[in-house]
């Protein structure tokens, strides 16, 4: 399988970690002055919140900033940094028949960043968390 991460059409280069998810809470309704104790009688949910976490690695001297397109000259110092959502398009392809499935991250924003320098490996780990608005599917048949 080929994999592809892009971010307003530009490639967010080699990741070692793209880890998506989706929660939301669910509330119960419970009758009350049961004498067997409480009993569910249904289950609300609620909003759905999707999340994505980025991790790249780089070689010292490669370069020790994460780069994300719409943010001016593509870096950035802080998550402030950040005016506009971005749109995210994860693409899987199968090698044999070819078929590609997509999946895009909409109005995604950043909420945390953070660099690890390591002394003894010689690498920089860049990390970053966002929540996004909506995710879409795109499967080939």
């Amino acid at each position: 399988y080929s994999y592809a991460i892009f971010a307003d059409n530009q490639s967010l280069g080699t990741l070692q970690e793209f880890s998506p998810s989706s929660s939301r809470r669910v509330e119960r309704v419970r009758e009350i002055l049961q004498s067997s104790g409480s009993y569910t009688k249904h289950m609300i949910p609620a909003t759905t919140d999707h999340k994505i976490s980025l991790q790249r690695v780089e070689l010292y001297g490669t370069g020790s900033t994460m780069r994300l397109p719409g943010l001016g000259n593509d870096t950035w110092a802080s998550i402030e940094d950040q005016v506009v959502g971005l749109g995210i398009m994860e693409t899987i392809k199968d090698p044999v028949s070819g078929k590609k499935d997509s999946y895009t991250y909409e109005d995604c924003w950043v909420t945390n960043a953070s660099k690890t320098v390591s002394t003894t490996a010689a690498n920089i780990t860049m990390r970053m968390d966002m929540e996004c608005a909506r995710i879409n599917a795109m499967f080939d048949q």
